[in-house]
């Protein structure tokens, strides 16, 4: 269903965190693990709100030193960010879904 990359900032892991539409996750390969209902439900909400970005295969911000990088997956497009004020809503509110869930399952 998605899937968001994660690497650089100040700790500089890098992470791939995959949601599939059966309600499970991985955080690197790992073995998949049941999301609670309002993780999967915000997993579903961004993919369906970042595929229009992603099929266009957009870019935002730039890079600078530390800079937090991220990449969403979504159908057959992707989109590319770091953090930046500059990002759609819809990105920093990936990012954050990203950087909590790798905390849950990583």
């Amino acid at each position: 269903m998605i899937s968001i990359e994660t690497s650089g900032g100040l700790t500089g892991k890098q992470r791939n965190i995959v949601v599939l539409k059966d309600g499970k996750a991985s955080c690197d390969d790992q073995e998949s693990k049941k999301l609670s209902d309002k993780r999967f439900k915000e997993a579903e909400s961004l993919a369906e709100d970042i595929e229009p970005l992603a099929k266009k295969d957009a870019s935002y911000g730039e890079p600078f030193p530390d800079a937090r990088q991220y990449t969403a997956s979504v159908g057959d497009g992707t989109v590319e960010w770091f953090d930046s004020p500059d990002v759609p809503s819809v990105l920093d509110r990936a990012a954050r879904f990203a950087d909590g869930t790798s905390v849950l399952l990583c």
